[in-house]
């Protein structure tokens, strides 16, 4: 980044003199109304530019000279960068680079990413390799890496997910000495509260060196919430009631509203706080996941400013959520999130503060985007061997591999099926009772239970979790990824284990993609060649394969509005009550594999 984005010097004697008129600003902003997130107030001032950061706000006429530029943002509102705080960019399948083309023009400037996804396929050095490529782009990427990968964890003799590199302790003691790395998301409840030594290890060590614990704790309230919270959990991005979101806000836990695809807090977040008319100082918004289509289409935290507004926030507490709100609950604002002296020059010139339209965005100093587009091409840089070829099955797959089976003279039998509702990535217990023929459980389409199976691709193994599962309603055919976030390993669900075998036979020969198949055919398909991940294509491209391939399943009879999303989060343990990784399926509460197969129909 053109100025590192930890201070290590915190004087800069250009930004001083400037200030004081003896030096000269590079860009002044004139004629702009300030909306000052600090004070809460909005009033006519200039900005004077010095290099990355803001040197003057008021009068800045003691410091323009013949070679200053001139900004002229009369009858227009001057609003601080856009930061999102918690999110995992690599969902959208397109490099940073890429993202960054899309997200600077919506105003965001700033994110704050895990890289769990990088970490998990390539080490610590694909993690540094991402940092590396986002430091070329004009958006900042501070580091908050995961504590534990696997995030799928081992208990006694339950395996944790198969990964080609783990994370833990001594992975985050090294990159915690990273420039970028400011702290930790998505540490899990259980994971602390049955003192995991490894956990706790991570947690002592930030805290140590001054670094925050951001936690992962959906549906918790009182002892066990509060029990968390003892451990020094600055925030929480899942709550999935308002309620649960005002306990927690209640009881000093940062409360991040997230608004994506498969998670829609914010109206319900918005209720609560306009009709308790409670403050939103330790509120933000973060967007946790998201696709391509949604960034070049609805908007990022710039839809979240404009669905507050619209809600009856006062525009100015909307941008304070977005910008000092997301800078603090990260520690960052003496970075990042304000209008004032010595933080980055991460500027937007909006129109209309209620509609929010963004005119020209400055990112550290420079304009970088003007009416809705990047003014600088970005170039993507060339991807290591590592993401090349990130594809090891011990062997083809067959179909009789994705085969449950019971005793031979069964005739039925009772199973447990993962039930995954339409409003998020929760997997329910259902039990249905499915024919046998042979041996072999059958599944059942006419009333939605599918064959579901997670298939190990990075070492070899052979492994094969195999499952039952509702919610998606195929009349045929089926759908099958090598995104399934954070292990990657892939998954695949269907009416039937012949396009099941097809499918992630050939996920694995291309190298990578999302498939939608039937009778043994490409229906529609996203190549993600790096990493099984993502592709180096533009932004609008990935989005319209996005459209196309939902488009696709929808007619194989799916209601979900975003199959891939809900698929995504499978081999999750975070997430109740059921996961289903390599290994087989999990139990949330126990931490456990059970058998799906329940008992034989006499």
């Amino acid at each position: 980044m053109r100025d590192s984005i930890k201070h290590d010097v915190m004087v800069d004697k250009n930004l001083m003199l400037t200030a004081l008129g003896k030096k000269r600003a590079n860009i002044a902003i004139r004629g702009g109304n300030i909306v000052n997130v600090i004070t809460e107030e909005i009033y006519p001032a200039d900005i004077a530019l010095s290099g990355s950061k803001i040197a003057y706000v008021g009068d800045v006429s003691h410091c323009v000279g013949k070679d200053t530029e001139i900004v002229d943002a009369k009858d227009k509102y001057i609003v601080p960068g856009l930061i999102d705080p918690h999110i995992h960019p690599e969902v959208c399948k397109i490099p940073i680079t890429r993202f960054a083309e899309v997200a600077i023009p919506r105003g965001t400037t700033s994110i704050f990413a895990s890289l769990d996804d990088m970490m998990c396929l390539a080490g610590i050095e694909g993690a540094r390799f991402f940092l590396d490529e986002a430091k070329n782009t004009p958006l900042k990427v501070f580091y908050t890496p995961y504590a534990k990968i696997p995030v799928t964890p081992g208990t006694g003799d339950s395996p944790p997910s198969t990964v080609p590199h783990k994370f833990g302790f001594e992975e985050l003691k090294e990159v915690s000495k990273w420039p970028e790395t400011v702290g930790n998301l998505d540490t899990v409840i259980d994971w602390v509260l049955s003192l995991d030594e490894d956990i706790i290890k991570c947690i002592d060590h930030l805290a140590s060196n001054r670094m925050l614990v951001h936690g992962h704790d959906p549906f918790e309230s009182g002892p066990r919430m509060q029990a968390f919270l003892t451990t020094g959990i600055r925030s929480d991005h899942v709550p999935f009631s308002s309620q649960e979101a005002l306990e927690k806000l209640r009881s000093g836990m940062w409360v991040m509203f997230c608004e994506s695809p498969i998670a829609h807090i914010l109206q319900d977040a918005l209720r609560l706080i306009l009709d308790n008319k409670i403050s939103v100082r330790h509120a933000s918004f973060c967007i946790d996941d998201m696709d391509t289509q949604d960034l070049l289409g609805a908007g990022h935290i710039d839809l979240q400013i404009k669905t507050a507004i619209g809600a009856g926030l006062d525009p100015i507490r909307a941008v304070q959520m977005a910008t000092l709100n997301a800078a603090e609950v990260q520690r960052m604002d003496h970075l990042i999130g304000s209008i004032t002296p010595g933080r980055f020059a991460d500027v937007l010139i909006v129109d209309d503060l209620r509609k929010f339209k963004i005119d020209k965005v400055f990112s550290n100093g420079e304009l970088v985007a003007l009416d809705g587009k990047i003014v600088k091409k970005l170039k993507t840089p060339k991807y290591p061997k590592i993401f090349l070829k990130s594809f090891h099955l011990k062997k083809a797959v067959k179909s009789a591999d994705f085969a449950l089976r019971t005793d031979k003279k069964a005739k039925k039998v009772k199973v447990l099926v993962m039930n995954i509702p339409p409003y998020a990535p929760m997997r329910y217990r259902k039990e249905a009772i499915l024919e046998v023929e042979n041996g072999v459980i059958k599944p059942d389409v006419e009333n939605d239970v599918l064959y579901c199976a997670v298939v190990e691709r990075h070492l070899k193994t052979g492994n094969i979790g195999l499952g039952f599962i509702s919610g998606f309603n195929l009349k045929g055919g089926t759908i099958a990824s090598s995104l399934l976030v954070p292990h990657n390993n892939i998954i695949c669900l269907g009416s039937n284990s012949e396009d099941m075998a097809f499918a992630v036979n050939y996920v694995a020969k291309v190298g990578g993609a999302q498939v939608a198949i039937k009778n043994k055919k490409v229906v529609e398909e996203i190549r993600l060649p790096l990493g099984g991940i993502m592709a180096d294509v533009p932004p609008k491209e990935m989005a319209e394969k996005e459209k196309a391939i939902n488009k696709a399943i929808h007619n194989f009879g799916c209601p979900i509005e975003r199959p891939f999303f809900y698929l995504m989060f499978l081999d999750i343990a975070g997430l109740p009550d059921y996961a289903l990784s390599d290994h087989g399926l999990l139990e949330f509460k126990t931490l456990k594999y059970i058998n799906p197969i329940i008992e034989i129909v006499k």
